[in-house]
């Protein structure tokens, strides 16, 4: 992991930083915002005068006053952290974002279209912002223990706990998620998870799924080219370490005659499926997986019902065993 020393902008590596003890990592700020022109390229780092000279250079230099004014001195940055000519590299990073943002110290959250004032953002305001709309910053926004948010001059204006109730309506997160005593990811059903990504947007189709990989709390390879794929990829993912009938819980919005298999074609299939939670009834059996590359295979005990698109658990006594196998 790179890391940019505050001081004077130099980039500092920090191999295994995050399987170290916490009182052995330097405290860092995070930078969560979204891509515009002219960014900041791990490259460019090797040259700060020439770097200075990009748009992109104001987050560096914004993140890098805010962290010094607290006595930090390290900063992340994923523009200029990650040297994007190594796949390895690459790889790791996006498989390890989810805890660079959940170990950070504090996420700064840059929202540069939110425009200046003394006040706290109203949710009309704050659901301006393209920073709510964009696919990795949901991520950004539930792994970090603290984020302040800053406008378009750097200036704070907030954290999470003083807008939890307009973060929630804007997102449709649980706010238990974002709140101090926070309710854990795991006990949320896969299908509620998958709502909060419907709508959202990246650049790259592929970082749909990618930028999800540490919310479900699974890793896999990335293989950019491969478009809706990744989503089917990291369902199966899903489903080969959580048993949870919900990430069958989806539908259509624009339904067509075009067939399809069990699996969710895109994320705006679970938009309806916010209000899913994991049933907790030790009496209800938890049905075992097995993903093939052709199908889907389940054993589970008998109470299915079909409805739209999608198989669901019925909680129903008896003993027999039933295997189901579906088209992937």
């Amino acid at each position: 992991m790179w890391l940019i020393r505050c001081s004077h902008f130099a980039l500092v590596r920090f191999d295994g930083m995050i399987s170290r003890y916490p009182w052995e990592r330097p405290r860092y700020l995070i930078l969560s915002h979204t891509w515009g022109a002219e960014e900041v390229a791990f490259s460019d780092m090797t040259n700060v005068e020439a770097a200075k000279r990009k748009k992109g250079w104001v987050k560096i230099e914004g993140i890098c006053r805010v962290a010094r004014g607290r006595n930090v001195d390290y900063a992340w940055v994923d523009t200029c952290c990650i040297d994007k000519s190594s796949s390895a590299e690459l790889t790791e990073s996006i498989n390890s974002m989810y805890a660079y943002y959940r170990e950070a110290w504090v996420c700064i959250a840059f929202l540069e279209d939110l425009k200046p004032g003394e006040d706290l953002p109203t949710e009309e305001q704050l659901g301006r912002c393209r920073w709510f709309t964009r696919g990795w910053t949901l991520q950004e926004l539930i792994a970090p223990e603290k984020v302040w948010f800053y406008d378009t001059d750097w200036k704070f204006r907030c954290d999470t706990l003083e807008v939890l109730e307009a973060i929630q309506s804007i997102t449709n997160i649980d706010r238990r998620v974002l709140a101090l005593e926070r309710r854990p990811l795991d006990d949320i059903s896969v299908a509620q998870k998958m709502s909060w990504a419907a709508g959202r947007t990246t650049t790259r189709i592929e970082d749909r799924a990618y930028s999800l990989l540490g919310i479900f709390g699974v890793n896999m390879p990335l293989i950019y080219g491969e478009g809706q794929g990744a989503f089917r990829r990291l369902q199966e993912a899903i489903l080969q370490q959580i048993n949870d009938l919900s990430i069958f819980a989806w539908e259509e919005p624009s339904p067509s005659d075009v067939l399809c298999g069990v699996l969710a074609p895109r994320p705006e299939a679970f938009s309806g499926a916010g209000t899913i939670e994991l049933m907790d009834d030790p009496n209800v059996p938890i049905p075992s997986f097995t993903v093939t590359n052709a199908a889907v295979e389940m054993s589970t005990f008998l109470g299915i019902h079909y409805g739209g698109t999608s198989p669901m658990m019925v909680p129903e006594t008896g003993d027999r065993l039933l295997h189901l196998r579906f088209r992937a």
